[in-house]
């Protein structure tokens, strides 16, 4: 139930022990990604010069942020998405 409600997008998961039975908050695990992220990293779909990538990045999220999380790979002439979040980003837009 914890990752079915991370996945939703849960902020906290509240469940009820069975030896003691009172309620525990949980934290959520951070399982999806954020709409704004994944608009960020669309941008990305295709190699993208460094010149270039530092340009867009205008939101809250850094360049080597997203590359330390493992979604973009730096690549000498710049950066490009790894094969897992094209997947995802394929995924949801299929979807739509």
């Amino acid at each position: 139930m914890v990752i079915i409600g991370s996945l939703m997008g849960a902020d906290l998961i509240l469940y009820k022990h069975e030896s003691f039975q009172r309620v525990v908050v949980l934290p959520a695990l951070k399982l999806r990604i954020e709409e704004e992220l994944l608009k960020e990293l669309e941008k990305f779909k295709q190699p993208v010069p460094k010149s270039v990538a530092e340009q867009w990045m205008l939101s809250p999220y850094e360049l080597t942020e997203l590359r330390d999380l493992g979604y973009l790979k730096e690549t000498p002439s710049g950066y490009v998405l790894r094969e897992w979040i094209k997947k995802y980003l394929e995924k949801i837009e299929n979807k739509e």
